[in-house]
């Protein structure tokens, strides 16, 4: 019996560090696939894209690939790319490097521009390099005036949380990705946020413009129309 005891033990000891040193070299995989998947150009380091949560809805600013160009903060580099998308969800920038899809962290980014299917070019800053108060730093804004007064737009997403219930089985299973959007003007090194045609108004009257632009709604073809008001003041 004492022997019989010794050996469920051996064995069961035997069994426990088998677990401990498989969790050990899953550990070191883990981090091996997180570190060494790197492909390094210039002083940046572009990784595997991360895995993304279970989420209905689509985390990417434009869900095509564009053309474009990165701008980095460190060393000064940029690459040139045919496929290009900004995933909001992550903050990663996706982009292909030796015909492989490689992410790099948004805050190692100083702009990035994208042209679009009609040739549009679309330029994007990290919110930390536009100096005005009152915009938030996480993420990139869209430069559509750059003026004396400036509009910029601030896309993001926010999560809806599952709300299922079982008992009633209604709702929703999955957290629920909503593609959202801010619009700001900034003048004198502040930052208003447009959230409807009356701020802008209100705006226009504290720097005398309310005469010279004349306000539509706060949509895409307003903003279209608002955009193009804005940029005649440069004439």
């Amino acid at each position: 019996m004492k022997i019989t005891f010794i050996l469920i033990v051996v064995m069961l000891s035997g069994v426990a560090n088998a677990q401990n040193s498989q969790v050990t070299t899953n550990r070191m995989h883990q981090n091996q696939a997180s570190l060494g998947n790197g492909v390094k150009i210039g002083e940046n380091l572009y990784t595997s894209i991360p895995e993304p949560k279970e989420l209905e809805g689509n985390p990417y600013l434009y869900e095509d690939w564009y053309r474009g160009k990165i701008f980095f903060k460190q060393g000064g580099d940029s690459v040139v790319s045919n496929q290009i998308k900004y995933n909001l969800f992550t903050n990663y920038i996706e982009i292909f490097v030796d015909k492989q899809p490689r992410g790099v962290d948004a805050v190692l980014i100083n702009k990035f521009e994208l042209t679009d299917h009609m040739s549009e070019s679309h330029i994007f800053l990290a919110c930390t390099e536009i100096d005005a108060e009152n915009i938030p730093k996480a993420g990139f804004c869209e430069v559509l005036v750059d003026n004396t007064i400036s509009l910029v737009r601030k896309p993001f997403i926010n999560i809806k949380p599952a709300n299922y219930d079982q008992a009633l089985m209604v709702g929703n299973r999955n957290d629920k990705i909503l593609n959202k959007e801010e619009f700001y003007v900034l003048y004198e090194g502040k930052g208003y946020l447009i959230k409807n045609k009356r701020s802008m108004k209100d705006f226009l009257d504290v720097v005398g413009l309310r005469d010279k632009i004349k306000v539509g709604g706060i949509d895409a073809d307003g903003i279209q129309d608002l955009v193009y008001k804005m940029n005649q003041l440069k004439k």
